[in-house]
């Protein structure tokens, strides 16, 4: 299921790549749509499989499924709703372009039901016993949290600073504040949901390694894909890339966050993002320059820290009250 729901997330960057890169795109039937639909119906179709294998053992219908897949069942069921209803959308009002593509009431549907089918393996890491710090225990269950994170990114890539460097080098005289505002909101934006799947992920198991590299890398090397032509005139994000999955992944060894360590996990839920985006503003800073002030810059990179220390608390587990009364 992990392999399945990783064809159809690529299957979205490629039709989110068309969309802003391929002029006059005025027909549903497109080579994109047929990778992101092929992929669905592979997903979906191995889902029913197993779901009619389940009943006929004798499970009844919501245990059918292993765990965890109950809804990614329901969600391909929505999907292929949504699907249906985006074909009309699209024959009604035209093939929609930049941002209104990603705030389609159709497309929005899809989001919410890919979700739910791509997190199958998520909620059957988390449904079993606490698994060992393993690869081969836990790589459908990271391949799975990697594309939800792809998921929410993909559809608010309009508020994420990793997607348009050139808005941090090119002065805009006239739209200062309008652009700074929205570049800080899509720091902001991107922490919460970058810290939120870490350490969802942190409550429920401890993260091999080379696990957050893969989550934090391997989702902003298909945000990069996404905005190929901003990746090609500014190539030094791509080192950036690979260097931020990297800090986040040596902090982690370094802090060693998890259960039983608060401190050291809110340490570590705050200095994360303050070393992703360093490094990001240090790498344009130190290749193209920057038309922001020292002030503006360093004065982002604390409320990302903020953001993550944040989530934190709220991902964190709850007190048993044996605990709250000692």
């Amino acid at each position: 299921m992990a392999v399945l729901s990783l064809w159809l997330v690529c299957g979205l960057y490629l039709d989110g790549w068309a969309h802003r890169h391929v002029p006059g795109l005025e027909t549903f039937f497109t080579p994109w749509h047929g990778v992101l639909y092929s992929g669905y119906a592979a997903a979906a179709a191995f889902l029913a499989i197993n779901q009619l294998r389940g009943m006929r053992a004798g499970a009844g219908f919501r245990f059918a499924l292993p765990a965890g897949y109950g809804l990614s069942l329901l969600g391909a069921a929505g999907f292929l709703l949504g699907g249906l209803g985006d074909l009309a959308w699209h024959e009604l009002f035209g093939i929609e372009a930049s941002i209104d593509a990603l705030l389609s009431p159709t497309h929005l549907i899809l989001a919410c039901t890919m979700t739910l089918m791509v997190s199958g393996p998520v909620r059957s890491a988390c449904a079993a016993p606490p698994p060992g710090p393993r690869w081969r225990d836990l790589w459908p269950a990271i391949v799975s949290l990697t594309l939800m994170l792809s998921v929410l990114t993909f559809f608010t890539e309009y508020a994420n600073a990793f997607s348009y460097p050139n808005l941090f080098v090119e002065h805009r005289f006239g739209a200062d504040a309008f652009q700074s505002a929205l570049l800080i909101a899509g720091v902001l934006l991107q922490t919460v949901f970058t810290m939120g799947c870490i350490l969802y992920g942190l409550r429920n198991w401890r993260w091999p390694v080379g696990g957050l590299w893969l989550l934090v890398s391997g989702n902003l090397a298909l945000m990069g894909l996404f905005h190929l032509k901003e990746l090609l005139r500014y190539p030094m994000v791509i080192g950036v890339i690979a260097v931020a999955g990297l800090l986040v992944e040596l902090l982690a060894r370094l802090l060693r966050p998890g259960s039983g360590r608060p401190a050291a996990t809110r340490l570590f839920s705050f200095l994360a993002p303050v070393a992703m985006f360093t490094a990001y503003f240090a790498t344009l800073l130190l290749t193209k320059g920057m038309w922001w002030s020292v002030h503006l810059w360093a004065g982002t990179i604390v409320p990302a820290g903020i953001a993550g220390v944040l989530v934190q608390v709220v991902a964190s587990p709850p007190l048993s009250l044996a605990h709250r009364h000692s």
